[in-house]
């Protein structure tokens, strides 16, 4: 019996990641889509985000959580380009921002305070190839994930619907997940 409990025990250091970003279940304001134009959501809190350590790796992943899909796509952001809001820098939260956009930089904005997160991201002009795109309508809820050092943020629109159509998709108020969506 001892054996059996030194082996589970083994099994459960051997397979928890201390380096795992932490979860935090976020609800969605508002989350809007054109294809190979636009992203943009924002997220609210009536308590507060906790702050990520220190803003490195950070991607952002968004999908449709059912079949047929609308697509999968992943954004990366560059390190050297988060500052620190407050004093000490990082105490109210974290900017990333590109002011002007080159052929390869998808994104614009992302920022992380206390109650909101907002991340912008649209298509430069005259990017070739063209950016990866998702392609409304959506089968299942948007799926967003974004991923800032030590913390990821989990976002599952479902909420109200305004428009899921070939030329774009908005949906607003979607409650907080149960847990982190995972694509199809």
């Amino acid at each position: 019996m001892r054996r059996d409990i030194v082996c589970a025990l083994a099994t459960v250091l051997l397979c928890w990641s201390p380096l795992r970003a932490a979860d935090n279940l976020v609800a969605g304001t508002t989350v809007g889509i054109r294809p190979e134009k636009v992203l943009r959501a924002v997220f609210r809190t009536t308590g507060s985000f906790p702050f990520p350590s220190s803003p490195t790796d950070a991607t952002l992943q968004v999908f449709d959580t059912a079949l047929p899909s609308a697509g999968n796509v992943t954004y990366s952001f560059r390190d050297e380009l988060w500052q620190g809001l407050g004093s000490p820098p990082g105490s109210a939260g974290w900017r990333w921002s590109r002011p002007t956009l080159a052929y390869t930089d998808l994104c614009r904005l992302i920022l992380i305070k206390p109650t909101v997160i907002k991340v912008l991201c649209s298509r430069p002009l005259n990017s070739i190839p063209p950016v990866p795109a998702i392609y409304p309508p959506f089968s299942g809820d948007v799926g967003l994930i974004l991923t800032v050092g030590d913390q990821r943020y989990c976002a599952q629109f479902g909420g109200v619907t305004a428009v899921n159509n070939a030329s774009g998709l908005r949906r607003r108020n979607a409650p907080a997940p149960a847990s982190c969506p995972v694509p199809p």
